[in-house]
């Protein structure tokens, strides 16, 4: 039987994918929910069910002004199979993590070309700051979700692919992501769109009924939980979740998570692992290739996320994980050339070198730290990075 170059792409793409979700759901159900985040977010979602008001997120009968519903909605509907279980609070995240890959490849295929794509698909799977917020209980994952699949169709509609079905689901994913995260999806999504129109380069036109239509279903998607919250609590839902969790945590640094612009700059080498330094080297060439109408896209999207974050106050190193599909991507593009570029080397050895840091660092502070006889996946976790690193 004959595959076609497209149906193999997306067999391996479909591999990529499942592999980050088998890595996503090893060992969910085996540790119970930690931090202060997860127990919040899996309790408001059993509460909703106990209820049965999927309106107001409430955690202990009060109502919790810090999300949107739709991760708890999600994680309600995971309930349904699983039960109020560590490993239902965390499915959600898992298999929008590992959705997100798969949408990153996709979008990949248009701008960095088939083999290209696949290698930032992986390198996406693999980093850290994903791999982490998919395995926890949180809205991050699935913010990243939707802001991917709004890219792609973004990206589709500007190379000419997307009819008035893609147009659609890029309204739908923006609108998904307003009800999973707020503001932050139409931002990056529509600032990508919004750049590239100021750009130019390419003949992109915006037919009015099409935009119309978009802005209709995300209004369609949106405005009935909005109008809904906003009477159920007396107006103060959306004064609270916007007025202290969007614009106040842009202010000012709230519960000690501050830091200098550059934070994230510095954090990417331990945010983007194993790929570390890799990071820079990729964003590097991003900018030497600026004037290539697909680099600039790419551009914008990385630097959007990393732009907005650094000018608010307050600084949490998942905050820029929308910005990752996009430097995936152009390392990616690096991979797959047929030289390796001239900083190949020297930042695969730093980033080698900081994973067998992190790993002996945490093998050290997890048996200081650590009771006697605590169970070993501190430990395995320790000798993987070492392992990376020496790799």
């Amino acid at each position: 039987m004959v595959v076609s170059a497209m149906a193999a792409f997306r067999l391996r793409l479909a591999a990529v994918a499942c592999l980050a979700l088998a890595l996503y759901l090893a060992g969910n159900g085996a540790t119970s929910l930690w931090d202060r985040d997860e127990p919040r977010f899996a309790e408001a979602a059993r509460e909703m069910v106990v209820r049965g008001d999927y309106v107001v997120p409430r955690f202990h009968r009060q109502v919790r002004y810090d999300k949107p519903p739709l991760v708890y909605w999600l994680m309600a509907a995971c309930y349904r199979a699983t039960g109020p279980t560590a490993f239902g609070a965390r499915l959600p995240s898992a298999l929008a993590g590992a959705l997100a890959v798969a949408l990153t490849g996709l979008a990949g295929r248009y701008l960095v070309g088939e083999a290209a794509a696949l290698w930032g698909a992986l390198a996406l799977a693999l980093a850290l700051q994903l791999g982490v917020e998919a395995k926890v209980a949180t809205a991050d994952a699935t913010l990243l979700a939707t802001i991917a699949a709004g890219q792609l169709a973004l990206v589709r509609s500007w190379r000419g692919a997307g009819g008035w079905a893609n147009g659609l689901l890029g309204w739908g994913a923006v609108a998904l992501g307003i009800l999973a995260k707020g503001p932050v999806a139409p931002a990056v999504v529509g600032g990508t769109a919004l750049g590239l129109k100021l750009a130019g380069g390419r003949r992109w036109p915006w037919p009015w009924p099409r935009l119309a239509a978009g802005l209709a279903l995300l209004l369609a998607l949106t405005l009935p939980w909005a109008v809904a919250v906003q009477r159920a609590t007396g107006g103060e839902f959306l004064r609270v979740a916007l007025g202290h969790h969007v614009v106040e945590r842009a202010a000012r640094a709230l519960e000690g998570h501050r830091g200098p612009w550059w934070y994230y700059l510095a954090a990417l080498p331990v945010s983007f692992f194993p790929w570390s330094f890799l990071g820079y080297g990729a964003a590097a060439r991003l900018l030497r290739h600026g004037r290539e109408p697909e680099a600039r896209l790419l551009l914008l999207w990385l630097a959007l996320p990393f732009l907005l974050f650094s000018l608010a106050a307050t600084k949490l190193p998942h905050y820029v994980l929308p910005a990752y599909p996009a430097l995936a991507l152009a390392l990616g593009a690096a991979v797959a050339q047929a030289a390796r570029p001239r900083w190949w080397g020297a930042a695969s050895v730093a980033s080698g070198l900081l994973g067998l840091a992190l790993g002996i660092g945490l093998a050290v502070g997890a048996g200081r730290a650590l009771p006697a006889g605590f169970p070993a996946p501190v430990g395995v976790e320790a000798l993987l990075l070492c392992a990376t690193g020496c790799a």
